[in-house]
């Protein structure tokens, strides 16, 4: 003979709120660190965001600490980064003391909650490895890889170089390596910014 068991409706839930809030996690700052550093983030902002603007915006998080974020009005903020604890803490120049925001991990999705207030400040849409610049990033309007290649072509007939030349600039200590030729790329000619 077989036994049925009645279950009431808002035990169901409860169960389920249980097992919903399981998966749900806030991040560890070695967490975000290790997902956003040297990433291009795309976000789906609110109007609690840094910005204060509801859309969509793009930041760029070096591995050195430092930030360039374009907002959902297409204006550019630079400032610095780190982690505190298990927060993400920006200062923007254009809008510094930010407070820090929480990462809040359901399975794929992250929502970046201001740690201060607990609102909803982003939705993260998508990371790409390394500083993804659309050409509305650049005051001409040319894209950064095209400028790169017109800083090469200055550099290298200002130095003599005849045929390709790939030029690699490093920002610390500021200096110019020129590399020649297409086989070995070995060092032909270096110098050092003044």
């Amino acid at each position: 003979m077989k036994t049925w068991y009645t279950i009431a409706p808002s035990m169901l839930i409860g169960a389920t709120g249980l097992i919903g809030s399981a998966l749900a996690a806030d991040m560890t700052g070695a967490e975000i660190k290790a997902f956003v550093s040297g990433k291009s983030i795309y976000l789906e902002t609110t109007a609690a965001s840094a910005a204060g603007t509801p859309g969509q915006g793009v930041v760029y998080l070096a591995e050195d600490g430092t930030g360039l974020y374009k907002t959902p009005t297409g204006t550019m903020w630079h400032g610095k980064w780190e982690t505190k604890g298990n927060t993400f803490c920006a200062d923007w120049r254009e809008r510094p003391n930010n407070p820090c925001t929480r990462f809040d991990k359901t399975g794929d999705a992250i929502t970046i909650i201001d740690a201060v207030s607990g609102q909803i400040r982003a939705k993260l849409v998508k990371t790409a490895p390394g500083n993804i610049t659309p050409r509305s990033w650049l005051p001409d309007g040319t894209s950064a890889i095209a400028q790169s290649r017109g800083i090469a072509s200055i550099i290298s007939s200002s130095l003599g170089i005849s045929g390709p030349a790939v030029v690699v600039l490093a920002t610390r200590p500021i200096s110019i390596s020129v590399l020649c030729g297409l086989r070995g790329l070995s060092p032909c000619q270096s110098g050092a910014l003044p």
